[in-house]
């Protein structure tokens, strides 16, 4: 894999106020897991079915050339 070219795993942040259930995508794809408090959790934990404040959203972004 080449940064910029093909996908690229991308976090974002869950900002104060937008908590709620875990989304499928995002804008950058599909989520693959959570960062919570430095553990990692897949998609499907049931521990991350609602995303709060600080929380990372890891996606993957596909790069269509």
């Amino acid at each position: 894999m080449t940064v910029g070219a093909g996908l690229d795993i991308v976090e974002q942040t869950v900002g104060a106020g937008e908590g709620g259930p875990l989304p499928s995508g995002t804008e950058s794809g599909p989520v693959v897991a959570v960062v919570r408090g430095g553990e990692v959790y897949r998609f499907d934990d049931e521990r991350v079915a609602e995303t709060r404040p600080g929380d990372r959203v890891v996606a993957v972004h596909s790069h269509r050339d």
